[in-house]
C-alpha cells in the first residue's frame, strides 16, 4: 500500500575507480595555522609589509573557524540538531570569509603586478594551499549534513510507522513491499525499511540547486517559511516531496480522508504535528541540496543495488547492525547489501560513502 519501489537515478556500479576519502577536519585546520604561522614569520625576517593584513585576516579567521568546528563537534554529543545546523552555518561562513579573503589578495596582486615580491609570491603558494585545504573543509561540512538529514528521516519515520501501527497496518507485509527477500538480523530492523523508503523518495530526482539558506534553517519551526513565502522554492520542494511520500491510501489509512493532500495540492499548508514533522525533515534534504550546489556543483548522488557485495569504498554500515554484528569489525566474511538506506554522493574525487543494511553471505541464523 503505497511503496511501490522507486530506484531510478539510484544506482551506481561500485567497481570504477576508488576515490579519496574525506580528510579529518582538525588535521587540516592544523596544518592550515601552521602554514599561516610560517608566511607571517617570514613577512617578519624579511622586514616586508605586502599581505600582512591578509595575514591578520587569515589568523582570525582561522581561529573563528576552529571555534566553529569544536561547536559543530559538541553539538554531536549529545546530538542536538539545531546546535549542528547553527554551528553548521557558521562553519559555512566563515569558509566563505576564506574565500573573500583570497579573492581580495588576488585583486591585489593584479593591481601590483610590477612591483610583485618574493613576499608576494609566497603569500600566493600558501593561499593556493589554502583553497585545497578551504575544499576539503566544504567536504566535510558536507558529510555532516548528511549525518543531520539521516538523523531527520529517521525522525520522521518514527511518527509514520505508529500511525502504520494504529491503522492496522501489517508491517512485516509493508517492509517486504518497499524491499521485497530481506535478511534481517533482528525483526526490530525492519524500521530501517521504511526510512529507506522515506529517504528513496526525498532523494527522487536530487538535483544540487543554489537557494538561499540561511533564514530557513534558523526558524524553530519551518512551517513558518511556508506561511510567509508559499510560493518559495522551499515550498515548492515541501509539495512536491509530500505527494511524492505520502500515498494517498496511506494518509486515508491514518485519518480517514485525504485533507493534508488536498491542502498541500493547493499550496496550502496544514499546520498539523504530522504534516509539521514531514517539512522538518524536509528542511534538511532542502538545505543538503543547497549546501552541495555550494561545495560542488557537479556533484553526483549514487546509490547501491541490493545483492552487492559490500564494500567499505563506497559503503558504511548502520551503526545499530555494527553493535548489534561483532563479526563485523572481524572481517572474516562477506557481507551482502540487502538495501541501502542512504545514498552516497560523488563529489570532485571525493567520496561520500551511502549507507547500507547487510548480512552475511554465510549466516543462517537470521529472522525474515
Amino acid at each position: 500500500m503505497g511503496f511501490e519501489s522507486d530506484k531510478q537515478g539510484m544506482e551506481f556500479a561500485a567497481s570504477s575507480k576508488p576515490l579519496k576519502p574525506s580528510s579529518n577536519v582538525s588535521d587540516i585546520v592544523s596544518k592550515f595555522a601552521k602554514a599561516c604561522v610560517s608566511a607571517a614569520i617570514d613577512v617578519r625576517k624579511n622586514g616586508n609589509i605586502c599581505g600582512h593584513v591578509e595575514i591578520l585576516k587569515l589568523f582570525d579567521t582561522l581561529l573563528a573557524l576552529k571555534l566553529a568546528y569544536v561547536k559543530l563537534q559538541e553539538a554531536h554529543l549529545p546530538y542536538d540538531p539545531e546546535k549542528i545546523r547553527a554551528a553548521d552555518e557558521e562553519v559555512v561562513s566563515l569558509l566563505d570569509s576564506l574565500c573573500k579573503i583570497k579573492k581580495a589578495y588576488k585583486e591585489k596582486l593584479l593591481k601590483e603586478a610590477n612591483s610583485v615580491s618574493a613576499c608576494s609570491a609566497l603569500l600566493l603558494a600558501e593561499i593556493q594551499v589554502k583553497e585545497k585545504a578551504l575544499e576539503k573543509l566544504k567536504l566535510q561540512a558536507k558529510s555532516k549534513d548528511k549525518e543531520v538529514v539521516g538523523k531527520a528521516i529517521h525522525d520522521f519515520a518514527k511518527p509514520l510507522i505508529a500511525l502504520m501501527k494504529l491503522s492496522d497496518w501489517d508491517l512485516d507485509q509493508a517492509a517486504n513491499a518497499i524491499q521485497a527477500s530481506v535478511v534481517y538480523a533482528k525483526r526490530s530492523h525492519k524500521k530501517y525499511a521504511f526510512e529507506a523508503y522515506v529517504a528513496r523518495r526525498m532523494f527522487h530526482g536530487f538535483s544540487p540547486q543554489p537557494c538561499f539558506l540561511e533564514n530557513i534553517m534558523k526558524l524553530d519551526d519551518p512551517i513558518v517559511a511556508l506561511m510567509e513565502d508559499p510560493k518559495s522554492s522551499f515550498a515548492k520542494f515541501c509539495r512536491t516531496k509530500y505527494l511524492l511520500v505520502i500515498h494517498p491510501k496511506m494518509e486515508e489509512s491514518f485519518f480517514g480522508n485525504l485533507d493534508h493532500r488536498n491542502l498541500v495540492a493547493n499550496g496550502v499548508h496544514p499546520h498539523t504535528p504530522f504534516y509539521r514533522a514531514f517539512v522538518r525533515m524536509a528542511r534538511c534534504v532542502w538545505y543538503l541540496q543547497g549546501f552541495t550546489a555550494f561545495v560542488e556543483p557537479k556533484a553526483e548522488m549514487f546509490g547501491v543495488k541490493q545483492g552487492s557485495e559490500f564494500s567499505e569504498v563506497y559503503m558504511e554500515v548502520l551503526e545499530e547492525l555494527k553493535e548489534y554484528k561483532a563479526w563485523f569489525d572481524r572481517g572474516q566474511e562477506r557481507y551482502k547489501v540487502e538495501f541501502m538506506v542512504m545514498p552516497g554522493f560523488k563529489l570532485g574525487e571525493t567520496l561520500i560513502r551511502s549507507q547500507v543494511y547487510v548480512s552475511s553471505v554465510v549466516s543462517t541464523n537470521v529472522t525474515h
